[in-house]
C-alpha cells in the first residue's frame, strides 16, 4: 500500500474526490475567494496551487491512501497499483484524428502583376443622393 505525498495537485485531488478538472480549479479559486470557509482546501506555493493531503483527508471523511487506478493500468498485470490518471492533454490522440489524411497543399494563385491586364473602371460613376434610395417607411410628419 503506497502513501501518497503531503501535498497533491489539484488535477490529483479531482481524481481522488471524482471530480472534473475544471471544477476543481474553480473550487480551489472559490476556497481562496473566500479565505478558507469554502471550496477545495489548497495551498498556494508561487504560482502553483497544491491541496495538503491531511485536508483532504478531512474533507473525504478519512485516510487517503493511494490515488485511483486508471483503467487502462487496472486492466494490465501490474495489480492495482495506484497510478494517477493521466491528464488529457498527454493522451494519445484519438485513432480517427491520427489515421486521417492530410488534404494536398492549395494551389498557390499568381499574385505577379501582369502588364496585359488594365484596371477596371469604376462600376458606376455617380454618388448616390438621398433621393436615389427606396424609402421604407412613410415620412414622418408633426402632429
Amino acid at each position: 500500500m503506497s502513501r501518497l505525498p503531503d501535498f497533491l495537485t489539484v488535477e490529483e485531488a479531482a481524481a481522488i474526490v471524482r471530480i472534473g478538472r475544471t471544477l476543481a480549479y474553480q473550487e480551489a479559486a472559490r476556497f481562496e475567494a473566500t479565505r478558507g470557509a469554502e471550496g477545495l482546501p489548497v495551498i498556494r506555493i508561487g504560482r502553483l496551487l497544491r491541496v495538503p493531503r491531511a485536508r483532504l483527508e478531512a474533507l473525504v471523511g478519512g485516510p487517503l491512501t493511494c490515488l485511483p487506478v486508471n483503467r487502462a493500468s487496472a486492466d494490465s498485470d501490474e495489480g492495482d497499483v495506484g497510478t494517477p490518471t493521466t491528464p488529457r492533454h498527454q493522451r494519445p490522440a484519438s485513432r480517427r484524428k491520427s489515421e486521417r489524411e492530410v488534404p494536398p497543399p492549395r494551389p498557390q494563385r499568381n499574385t505577379a502583376p501582369d502588364s496585359n491586364l488594365t484596371p477596371r473602371p469604376p462600376i458606376s460613376s455617380r454618388t448616390r443622393t438621398a433621393s436615389d434610395q427606396l424609402d421604407l417607411f412613410p415620412p414622418l410628419t408633426a402632429p
